[in-house]
């Protein structure tokens, strides 16, 4: 494998499994590489680290989520990985500038 192939790996498996309690150390197993060359590649490769891009799927999938449904905000949370609404609520608002609820409002709005 090469290195860019292990970045994609890497991301392949973060995308199928988000919504889960992953690790590093899982990513790291599924690739066959130790977490620290993992997370050098992935770095290198994304400019995100591994943390960033589990957390900017979870908040991509919520925000498609809060605009294409009419699930609870709470229900939206679970499902994407955020392990309870106040820190959902507390990354989505640090990431997007709104909380959950206004962002969904003004997505209606559009």
């Amino acid at each position: 494998r090469d290195e860019l192939s292990i970045a994609r790996i890497a991301e392949d498996y973060i995308n199928a499994h988000f919504a889960e309690d992953i690790s590093r150390d899982d990513i790291a197993a599924y690739a066959c590489v130790t977490p620290n060359y993992l997370s050098t590649l992935f770095h290198a490769e994304t400019g995100k680290t591994i943390r960033e891009y589990i957390s900017d799927c979870r908040l991509n999938e919520s925000k498609r989520l809060l605009a294409a449904t009419r699930k609870s905000i709470s229900a939206i949370a679970m499902e994407c990985g955020f392990g309870n609404i106040s820190y959902f609520s507390t990354v989505f608002r640090k990431c997007v500038g709104k909380s959950p609820v206004e962002w969904r409002k003004e997505q209606k709005r559009t």
